[in-house]
């Protein structure tokens, strides 16, 4: 695994192949873990990836590798929709990983 990255570190720093060494941990690209299927298996998809991200960092470096690739992305969390949103044979990221309250905002 690569070396952790300064908290200052900007994601326009970040080469693209480092990118792609932090995110190997999260990243399936076969296998039963590489595909998507809604909860009714009504709608299936095989994308080029699938992320499974554990931080907010973590999704963040997801999303900038699918901007610097122009790969379209996909959001996925417990498959529950009777849709094909997330359908695609680009990037899903699965966020169900990413755990805690990152802010909270009283409405007035």
């Amino acid at each position: 695994m690569p070396a952790p990255l300064a908290a200052s570190t900007s994601l326009q720093d970040i080469p693209t192949a480092t990118l792609r060494k932090l995110l190997a941990p999260v990243t399936h690209t076969r296998g039963k873990h590489a595909r998507f299927q809604n909860w009714a298996t009504t709608f299936k998809s095989h994308p080029r990836a699938m992320f499974r991200p554990r931080s907010v960092e973590e999704v963040r470096w997801v999303v900038e590798l699918a901007r610097r690739e122009a790969v379209e992305l996909r959001a996925s969390g417990s498959g529950h929709s009777p849709s094909d949103l997330v359908c695609t044979e680009g990037y899903i990221v699965n966020i169900d990983s990413v755990q805690g309250v990152l802010e909270v905002s009283e409405v007035e």
